[in-house]
């Protein structure tokens, strides 16, 4: 289990949709951004996450491969798929 050292989140609710931006989380290991958005009416999600390793921290591999990973589908069938395009501008 990781321990959350700190985190903070920026909410905007209204016409049915929360938009998170941005949300960040900070564990010993990792620094966690995120930001998007949730139709509270249909269920849908569209979040993006970024994924960092702190100063001094060992790199796991997931973090080197891929930093970026973005949840869609539904709050009852959330998916997890790995953002190729922001991969390719960062990397």
């Amino acid at each position: 289990m990781t321990e959350l050292e700190c985190g903070v989140a920026r909410v905007a609710l209204g016409d049915g949709r929360a938009v998170v931006d941005p949300v960040i989380v900070q564990t010993r290991e990792l620094v966690v951004t995120s930001g998007g958005k949730v139709n509270l009416e249909t269920e849908k999600i569209d979040l993006q996450f970024n994924t960092r390793p702190r100063k001094g921290i060992g790199l796991s591999a997931s973090v080197v491969i891929n930093p970026f990973i973005r949840v869609g589908g539904t709050l009852s069938q959330p998916t997890l798929a790995f953002d190729a395009v922001d991969t390719a501008i960062s990397g």
